[in-house]
Protein backbone atom coordinates (compact mmCIF):
# COMPACT_ATOMS: atom_id res chain seq x y z
CA UNK A 1 0.00 0.00 0.00
CA UNK A 2 1.35 3.43 -1.02
CA UNK A 3 1.49 5.88 1.99
CA UNK A 4 -0.18 9.20 0.83
CA UNK A 5 -0.37 12.84 2.28
CA UNK A 6 -2.15 15.58 2.14
CA UNK A 7 -2.28 17.57 -1.38
CA UNK A 8 -1.95 21.04 0.68
CA UNK A 9 1.20 20.09 2.49
CA UNK A 10 2.47 18.78 -0.61
CA UNK A 11 1.61 21.77 -2.38
CA UNK A 12 3.26 24.01 0.39
CA UNK A 13 6.44 22.31 0.02
CA UNK A 14 6.77 22.85 -3.58
CA UNK A 15 6.41 26.84 -2.89
CA UNK A 16 8.88 26.31 -0.41
CA UNK A 17 11.35 24.35 -2.37
CA UNK A 18 10.84 26.76 -5.11
CA UNK A 19 12.07 29.52 -2.89
CA UNK A 20 15.24 27.83 -1.48
CA UNK A 21 16.20 26.41 -5.23
CA UNK A 22 15.62 29.66 -6.51
CA UNK A 23 17.66 31.52 -3.90
CA UNK A 24 20.41 29.29 -3.97
CA UNK A 25 21.01 29.12 -8.01
CA UNK A 26 20.86 33.11 -8.01
CA UNK A 27 23.42 33.38 -4.31
CA UNK A 28 25.50 30.51 -5.59
CA UNK A 29 25.64 31.09 -9.50
CA UNK A 30 28.36 29.10 -10.92
CA UNK A 31 30.33 28.19 -7.96
CA UNK A 32 31.83 25.06 -7.90
CA UNK A 33 30.59 21.98 -5.98
CA UNK A 34 26.90 23.94 -5.42
CA UNK A 35 24.77 21.49 -6.87
CA UNK A 36 21.82 21.49 -4.36
CA UNK A 37 24.16 21.32 -1.09
CA UNK A 38 23.39 22.14 2.25
CA UNK A 39 22.62 26.14 2.19
CA UNK A 40 23.39 27.13 5.38
CA UNK A 41 26.21 25.34 6.12
CA UNK A 42 28.49 25.20 2.86
CA UNK A 43 28.46 28.84 2.14
CA UNK A 44 26.69 30.76 5.32
CA UNK A 45 27.94 34.56 4.45
CA UNK A 46 26.35 33.67 0.88
CA UNK A 47 23.25 33.43 2.76
CA UNK A 48 23.20 35.95 5.33
CA UNK A 49 19.57 37.80 4.95
CA UNK A 50 21.65 40.54 4.07
CA UNK A 51 23.04 39.39 1.32
CA UNK A 52 20.24 37.00 0.36
CA UNK A 53 17.74 40.29 0.00
CA UNK A 54 20.71 41.91 -1.83
CA UNK A 55 20.91 39.09 -4.37
CA UNK A 56 17.37 38.91 -4.60
CA UNK A 57 16.70 42.35 -5.52
CA UNK A 58 18.49 42.06 -8.91
CA UNK A 59 16.38 39.29 -9.79
CA UNK A 60 13.21 40.45 -8.23
CA UNK A 61 11.06 40.59 -11.64
CA UNK A 62 11.95 37.02 -12.52
CA UNK A 63 10.79 35.15 -9.32
CA UNK A 64 7.32 35.31 -9.98
CA UNK A 65 7.73 34.39 -13.62
CA UNK A 66 10.61 31.65 -13.19
CA UNK A 67 8.00 30.36 -10.36
CA UNK A 68 4.57 30.02 -12.50
CA UNK A 69 5.86 28.57 -15.50
CA UNK A 70 7.93 25.97 -13.41
CA UNK A 71 4.75 25.54 -10.96
CA UNK A 72 2.67 24.91 -13.91
CA UNK A 73 4.17 21.58 -14.45
CA UNK A 74 4.66 20.52 -11.36
CA UNK A 75 1.38 21.08 -10.49
CA UNK A 76 -0.17 19.73 -13.07
CA UNK A 77 1.32 16.37 -12.17
CA UNK A 78 -0.17 16.41 -8.50
CA UNK A 79 -3.52 17.33 -9.94
CA UNK A 80 -4.00 15.42 -13.10
CA UNK A 81 -3.78 11.67 -14.11
CA UNK A 82 -1.20 11.43 -16.70
CA UNK A 83 -3.15 9.88 -19.33
CA UNK A 84 -5.83 12.48 -19.62
CA UNK A 85 -3.43 15.96 -18.12
CA UNK A 86 -2.19 16.93 -21.60
CA UNK A 87 -6.14 16.39 -23.10
CA UNK A 88 -8.29 17.97 -20.51
CA UNK A 89 -5.54 21.11 -19.97
CA UNK A 90 -5.77 22.04 -23.32
CA UNK A 91 -8.93 22.14 -23.73
CA UNK A 92 -8.95 24.34 -20.54
CA UNK A 93 -6.73 26.37 -22.60
CA UNK A 94 -8.60 26.44 -25.50
CA UNK A 95 -11.65 27.60 -23.69
CA UNK A 96 -9.57 30.19 -21.71
CA UNK A 97 -8.55 31.70 -24.80
CA UNK A 98 -11.26 32.79 -26.39
CA UNK A 99 -12.30 34.01 -22.79
CA UNK A 100 -9.10 36.68 -22.97
CA UNK A 101 -9.22 37.04 -26.67
CA UNK A 102 -12.60 39.61 -25.93
CA UNK A 103 -9.93 40.76 -23.39
CA UNK A 104 -7.62 40.84 -26.20
CA UNK A 105 -5.01 39.11 -23.64
CA UNK A 106 -3.32 35.93 -24.01
CA UNK A 107 -2.59 32.89 -21.72
CA UNK A 108 0.17 34.05 -19.46
CA UNK A 109 1.97 31.11 -17.34
CA UNK A 110 -0.12 32.64 -14.18
CA UNK A 111 -3.45 31.56 -16.33
CA UNK A 112 -1.74 28.14 -16.62
CA UNK A 113 -0.85 27.67 -12.90
CA UNK A 114 -4.58 28.56 -11.95
CA UNK A 115 -5.31 25.70 -14.15
CA UNK A 116 -3.36 23.61 -12.90
CA UNK A 117 -4.33 24.08 -9.73
CA UNK A 118 -7.87 22.90 -10.56
CA UNK A 119 -9.79 24.37 -7.78
CA UNK A 120 -10.32 28.52 -6.93
CA UNK A 121 -9.43 26.87 -3.26
CA UNK A 122 -6.30 25.35 -4.29
CA UNK A 123 -5.17 28.36 -5.97
CA UNK A 124 -5.86 30.53 -3.41
CA UNK A 125 -3.90 27.85 -1.20
CA UNK A 126 -0.94 28.19 -3.33
CA UNK A 127 -1.28 31.90 -3.85
CA UNK A 128 -0.99 32.29 0.14
CA UNK A 129 1.64 30.23 0.45
CA UNK A 130 4.04 32.08 -2.55
CA UNK A 131 3.44 35.24 -0.54
CA UNK A 132 3.90 33.71 2.67
CA UNK A 133 7.74 32.81 1.41
CA UNK A 134 7.85 35.93 -0.17
CA UNK A 135 7.66 38.01 2.72
CA UNK A 136 10.49 35.77 4.37
CA UNK A 137 12.55 36.19 1.28
CA UNK A 138 11.88 39.87 1.93
CA UNK A 139 13.41 39.38 4.92
CA UNK A 140 16.46 37.76 3.69
CA UNK A 141 15.93 34.45 5.39
CA UNK A 142 13.98 31.17 4.30
CA UNK A 143 11.72 28.92 5.94
CA UNK A 144 12.62 25.53 7.06
CA UNK A 145 10.77 22.15 6.56
CA UNK A 146 10.04 22.27 10.09
CA UNK A 147 8.45 25.35 9.91
CA UNK A 148 6.87 25.02 6.52
CA UNK A 149 4.95 21.89 7.95
CA UNK A 150 4.24 24.16 11.35
CA UNK A 151 2.61 26.71 9.95
CA UNK A 152 1.27 26.27 5.83
CA UNK A 153 -1.85 27.29 4.77
CA UNK A 154 -4.24 24.18 4.78
CA UNK A 155 -6.81 23.45 2.23
CA UNK A 156 -9.61 21.14 3.45
CA UNK A 157 -10.80 20.12 -0.16
CA UNK A 158 -7.44 19.81 -1.68
CA UNK A 159 -7.21 15.58 -0.95
CA UNK A 160 -3.77 13.43 -1.21
CA UNK A 161 -1.08 12.11 -2.89
CA UNK A 162 0.87 9.56 -3.36
CA UNK A 163 4.34 9.89 -1.47
CA UNK A 164 6.74 8.72 -3.72
CA UNK A 165 4.81 10.47 -6.51
CA UNK A 166 5.08 14.03 -5.10
CA UNK A 167 8.55 13.30 -4.27
CA UNK A 168 9.50 12.77 -7.77
CA UNK A 169 7.35 15.78 -8.30
CA UNK A 170 9.20 17.95 -6.02
CA UNK A 171 13.00 16.42 -6.86
CA UNK A 172 12.23 17.72 -10.58
CA UNK A 173 11.12 20.74 -9.65
CA UNK A 174 14.00 21.79 -7.26
CA UNK A 175 16.43 20.87 -10.31
CA UNK A 176 14.38 22.60 -12.90
CA UNK A 177 14.15 25.96 -10.83
CA UNK A 178 18.07 25.85 -9.48
CA UNK A 179 18.98 25.34 -13.17
CA UNK A 180 16.34 28.39 -14.61
CA UNK A 181 18.04 30.54 -11.28
CA UNK A 182 21.80 29.57 -12.46
CA UNK A 183 20.85 30.54 -16.03
CA UNK A 184 19.73 33.74 -14.86
CA UNK A 185 22.75 34.70 -12.62
CA UNK A 186 24.59 34.03 -15.82
CA UNK A 187 22.78 36.28 -18.36
CA UNK A 188 23.18 38.84 -15.30
CA UNK A 189 27.06 38.44 -15.53
CA UNK A 190 27.05 38.53 -19.47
Amino acid sequence: MAYKIKKDKALAEIVRVFFHAFTKGIVEGNHENSIMTDIYTNHPDQYSPRNIKLQMLQHFEQISQVFNQEAFYAISRMNYDAETMEQEINTQILDLRKELQKQKEDVSYMHLVRIACRTDAFYNMMVEEYKRHFMLLLEGRLATAKENEQSYTQCAEAGEIDLEKINGIINHFASQVYRCAIQLKERKQI
